[in-house]
């Protein structure tokens, strides 16, 4: 199912749910098996994590506790160096009317409902996949 593109693609996922990292890591590697995916489980741990590692792209949860996913996918922009333009795609439940103007205030690319399949995620992949910067 992976494509040329997809081939070591570096992909962060931020998700304060162990099962929901659990979950999109297993479609990840169902649709790039030899993607290298990290995972955070708060903005903290992300931002820490994104100062330190590129990434072609970052899966990241709206609805976290102390900093959600708008407050870190705009820290990301403001202080890595490595992933100031890597997409961010925010995941969430349920999409609401102004989360589209969100996304657009706080730099992120697409936002994607849960639950998602194969097929979206792929669809996101091959949109939003950047070749790593050296």
């Amino acid at each position: 199912m992976a494509s040329n593109t997809l081939n070591n693609i570096r992909i962060l996922i931020v998700d304060d749910s162990k099962l929901n990292i659990i979950i999109l890591k297993k479609q990840l590697s169902i649709i790039s098996p030899e993607a290298i995916i990290k995972t955070a489980e708060s903005g903290a741990e992300a931002i820490k994590i994104t100062n330190n590692e590129m990434f072609n792209i970052i899966f990241i949860d709206v609805r976290m506790p102390i900093l959600d996913g708008f407050e870190t996918s705009i820290k990301i922009r403001n202080e890595s160096l490595l992933n100031k333009v890597t997409p961010i795609i925010a995941v969430t439940a349920h999409i609401t009317a102004d989360m589209y103007q969100k996304c657009t205030t706080f730099s992120i690319n697409n936002i994607i409902s849960r639950p998602m399949t194969l097929e979206i995620l792929t669809e996101q992949l091959n949109k939003y996949n950047t070749e790593l910067r050296s």
